[in-house]
């Protein structure tokens, strides 16, 4: 290979070396013009290549030792390449033989250069080559065979390199000689290792190269590569999450079975004619964030974003993908996985709601690990308790017990738990103030998805205001029973007073009773009249006492009882009066109230046998409606209100609920009928009002009467009605009265005093006198309750019905109220309590006769 024709140039002997002239062709060769080379001094030097640099420059002495010198190195190219140059340089010396100047004969050998290294690499070749190579003649036989294949003989423990080779090599050599063409990739096994040989044909020469790889590392590779495919393609058709392949404009390149099951589509195919960006993603999806994050990190991890199904319908996912780029940096497209996390996220807003709920509720919700331990509790359980969350959380929750429960009771609440049965019941527990409260509480055990107890939850709705209410309703119930019970024995036992008091008035009237003898009459008369008080108590109680109501002052009330009550009290005990300020008006019995102010004092004065105050106030006060629905029987409104205090022992908190029943006392006996609180209790009632008690052991009672206020007060006679005395008559009265020994008495009371009476022990039998006597009766004296078909009530209307005109008189052991019937006097009626007196008997019969028809009795 011929040089390219020579670039000359000229350079000084000494110093930088610069040179001073240069061929024009030095630019065709270098791309440099001569001017660079020759104003620059350094620039030939600065371009040979840095590992040639010192060589040449440790060669120039030889030069000037020869005056001639040639060397070879690499120099670089103006577009960046190095050119090998051939540089052949002689010295110019003067006459005195001093070096004058040097001439240099610049070639380019790259091309020769280049060809020698492909030289000395193609006969380096074989034998450095690290795979075997053989060449073999057109008859087959073995010509040559470099080092590395005799080592694969060695390696492989074979007797010669025939062994190792196809058994058809000859034919394969005669085949590629024919052709023309390589035959590659024969496979043969060794032992468990796998030979490939490639055949190349040489026409030009006639002979054919071999080349041999043991390719056992690849197939194994390969079969690691097609499992590793196999097991891929497995876990994309059968994983559990989709998985995808998409360009960033939205296209689907891939989705796996579960994808397109996830987005409710029939086919990967039907799938992928969606445009995912356009139209797979609701407007809450974080696609610019999605987008942004891949720009910037090339990966997104557990983005959660809300993709449209084919039927329209939303769901939630959990996306994973990372960004493919291309050559040019650009993403190609996005390598993702999604998981759906719909069940999840609404079990999360479901959470959510209930967890809003639990803190929204006005029942204190309690959490508890396995230990007892409190892990939570809601707001209500603040407002309950006066708790804290921070002063309960970590605590166990029998701070709050009360000692109103024994072991008992929490050993059987634990072994109901234990079981992992739920628990319901009550508790009285504290709170932070030190008051109780009372709780409907609902226990349940918590369960892990494999069934074990990890926690306790307690529902507890504070119920101690419906427990108050529940217990004044017992109370209540069990007084009304009580009271029917004392009204029937009150009724009964009347009948019998009546009969004696009657019986002893009509002795006392007999001119010849001796006097001891009328002594005795007039002790049983008086043993007589204070079972009569007692049983107008029962009747007070039971609420079936005759009520004489009228307008009055609560003030005039409490006055005019004042001097009374503090004898009764004692001069040890000080009565302090605080009155309202203006009249209190009520329409009540003054003696009925006389007796609940009476009651109240005495019980107060049994309080403090050692002295000290009683404080009776009068006071105004209106119920609201949710006031008046806790007092039950109370209606909203004005009321007037009565307070009775002393500074005594108290009642003890045990006692306080049993106080109204009826012939309940604390009292030794002898010391108390149990009735006094039993008679405040009914009279209150009968009047529309309620009672109070507040005490505290050691310090005293309270008690608060309220009734109920008038709108309008009304000016009410203050002076009793002058009676003319007891008078008979010659009328005819029919006495209707089923207990013989009270017909017999009033049949005898009436008869001393000219009436004519004709009597029956039952309505049936009033009847038929009635059908015989008709015109003649001018009263019916009936009681109201007897047996048979008839009652008083019934008779009377009966027989009136039959003579309008007819008076009529109703007698009875309980009020005119009778099994919720009132009765209302009318014109030409009136009614009489029993047992009363023989005199008071004739007034009423007196004055029911001579009253005009149209008058009404008050």
């Amino acid at each position: 290979m011929q040089a390219t024709p020579a670039v000359i140039y000229t350079r000084k002997p000494f110093g930088d070396y610069g040179a001073t002239f240069v061929t024009e062709n030095i630019t065709r060769q270098t791309g440099y013009s001569p001017r660079e080379f020759t104003e620059d001094s350094g620039f030939w030097a600065s371009h040979i290549h840095p590992d040639d640099r010192a060589r040449v420059f440790a060669e120039l002495p030889r030069l000037f030792e020869q005056g001639y010198h040639v060397h070879e190195y690499r120099f670089q190219h103006r577009d960046g390449h190095y050119l090998w140059m051939r540089d052949e340089l002689r010295l110019i010396r003067d006459a005195d033989g001093n070096p004058r100047e040097i001439i240099g004969f610049w070639f380019d050998i790259t091309e020769r250069k280049q060809a020698e290294d492909r030289a000395r690499r193609l006969a380096a070749f074989p034998e450095l080559n690290p795979n075997p190579v053989l060449e073999f003649a057109a008859d087959g036989s073995l010509t040559y065979h470099n080092p590395a294949a005799q080592e694969l003989v060695r390696r492989f423990g074979a007797r010669d390199l025939q062994e190792l080779m196809p058994p058809n090599s000859d034919q394969i050599i005669r085949e590629c000689l024919a052709s023309g063409r390589p035959r590659l990739r024969v496979e043969t096994r060794w032992g468990d290792r796998t030979l490939s040989w490639s055949f190349y044909p040489i026409e030009q020469l006639g002979v054919v190269h071999a080349y041999a790889g043991d390719v056992t590392e690849r197939k194994q590779a390969e079969e690691a590569l097609r499992e590793s495919e196999a097991r891929f393609r497995r876990l994309f058709e059968n994983s559990l999450v989709g998985i995808y392949r998409t360009t960033p404009d939205g296209r689907i390149l891939l989705a796996n079975p579960t994808l397109v099951k996830m987005l409710r589509y029939p086919s990967f195919e039907a799938l992928a004619q969606l445009n995912l960006e356009k139209d797979g993603f609701h407007p809450q999806s974080p696609r610019r964030l999605f987008k942004e994050t891949m720009e910037r990190d090339g990966v997104v991890r557990g983005l959660e974003s809300v993709w449209i199904c084919a039927d329209g319908t939303a769901i939630y996912v959990r996306e994973s993908a990372q960004a493919v780029r291309g050559p040019d940096g650009r993403i190609e497209y996005y390598d993702g996985v999604v998981e759906d996390i719909t069940e999840r996220k609404q079990a999360e807003v479901a959470q959510a709601r209930l967890a809003t709920a639990i803190e929204q509720a006005a029942e204190a919700v309690m959490i508890t690990d396995t230990q007892g331990t409190l892990q939570y509790v809601n707001p209500a359980f603040e407002k309950v308790t006066g708790y804290r969350r921070k002063e309960a959380i970590g605590r166990n929750p029998r701070f709050l017990k009360s000692g109103k429960h024994n072991a008992e009771f929490y050993q059987r609440l634990r072994a109901t738990l234990t079981r992992g049965e739920v628990w319901q019941g009550h508790f009285i527990d504290k709170r932070k103030d030190g008051t109780l409260y009372t709780a409907e509480a609902t226990i349940s055990p918590v369960r892990d998805p494999a069934g074990r107890i990890i926690n306790y939850v307690a529902v507890l709705r504070d119920v101690t205001r419906e427990a108050q209410l529940e217990a004044q309703l017992r109370q209540s119930q069990k007084l009304e029973a009580i009271g029917q019970l004392a009204g029937g024995v009150a009724h009964d036992f009347n009948n019998i007073l009546a009969v004696i008091l009657m019986q002893t008035e009509l002795l006392l009237t007999q001119g010849d009773v001796a006097e001891s003898v009328r002594d005795g009459i007039q002790q049983i008369r008086a043993a007589a009249e204070r079972a009569a008080n007692l049983t107008r108590q029962l009747l007070a109680f039971s609420r079936r006492q005759v009520m004489q109501p009228r307008d009055l002052d609560l003030n005039e009330v409490v006055t005019n009882l004042a001097k009374m009550l503090q004898r009764i009290i004692g001069e040890d005990v000080r009565l302090e009066l605080h009155l309202h300020p203006t009249p209190l008006m009520t329409h009540a019995d003054a003696g009925m109230l006389d007796q609940v102010l009476m009651n109240l004092a005495v019980n107060a004065r049994d309080a403090m046998p050692k002295g000290g105050r009683l404080i009776i106030e009068t006071t105004a006060r209106e119920f609201s409606a949710a006031e008046a629905a806790a007092l039950l029987d109370v209606k909203p409104g004005h009321y007037v209100g009565l307070r009775v205090s002393d500074t005594g022992c108290g009642i003890p908190p045990e006692i306080l609920p049993r106080i109204f029943e009826p012939f309940f006392t604390t009292k030794e006996p002898g010391k108390g009928t149990g009735l006094g609180l039993a008679t405040v209790f009914g009279i209150v009632k009968q009047h529309g009002g309620c009672i109070q008690v507040a005490s505290e052991p050691g310090r005293g009672t309270t008690f608060e009467v309220y009734l109920p206020a008038l709108a309008e007060t009304t000016t009410a006679a203050s002076e009793a009605e002058s009676r003319p005395g007891p008078r008979g008559g010659t009328e005819t009265i029919l006495l209707v009265e089923d207990d013989a020994d009270v017909r017999l008495v009033t049949r005898l009371t009436l008869e001393r005093h000219g009436y004519r009476v004709l009597e029956a022990p039952d309505g049936l039998a009033a009847l038929e006198l009635w059908r015989q006597h008709r015109d003649a009766v001018a009263l019916l004296l009936t009681d109201l309750v007897m047996p048979g078909e008839l009652d008083g009530r019934e008779l009377a209307q009966r027989l009136r019905a039959d003579r309008p005109q007819l008076k009529v008189i109703y007698t009875s052991g309980y009020s005119p109220e009778l099994a919720g019937r009132e009765l209302h006097s009318r014109s030409g009626e009136a009614f009489l309590q029993k047992p009363c007196p023989a005199e008071r008997l004739l007034e009423t019969v007196r004055e029911c006769l001579d009253a005009p028809l149209g008058a009404k009795r008050a």
